[in-house]
């Protein structure tokens, strides 16, 4: 493991042919209009010629940022029974997370290069907006 904590790595994928070049976006833009600078995240050229190597995790992703809160209040009722009133928060701060990102160009397909760092869609619980929860529980 190398990298920051919470650093997302990925491999990246390209598709040029002999005689023409992959020019890498600058910005990437996300679905809530922030811009990403894909610029200072790309460990590579920014210009790609036919034949050149590509560094392995040559993209780095944006950080992951989130915080979660519990918060739990016990109360005794008789002898050793007690209730827990449990209130649970993730992503309190709801931070835009991104764990995979488009890493294909094409030097055939403007379209396919266009989209090159973008941010993919993830249904893992890492990356889902805000959410909260409320339980209780009852021992004895």
């Amino acid at each position: 493991m190398y990298g920051k904590p919470g650093t997302n790595r990925l491999n990246l994928a390209a598709n040029g042919s002999a005689t023409n070049t992959i020019t890498i976006p600058a910005t990437a833009t996300l679905a809530n209009g922030d811009v990403i600078d894909i610029a200072s995240r790309f460990n590579g050229p920014a210009t790609i010629a036919s034949g050149t190597a590509i560094p392995r995790n040559a993209l780095e992703g944006l950080p992951l940022h989130k915080v979660d809160l519990r918060l739990t209040k016990d109360f005794k009722i008789v002898g050793s029974t007690k209730i827990s009133l449990i209130g649970e928060v993730y992503n309190l701060f709801n931070h835009h997370n991104y764990g995979s990102y488009n890493t294909s160009l094409s030097a055939t397909a403007a379209a396919t290069t266009a989209v090159f760092g973008q941010p993919q869609q993830n249904t893992g619980n890492a990356y889902v907006p805000r959410q909260a929860q409320f339980a209780f529980r009852i021992g004895f």
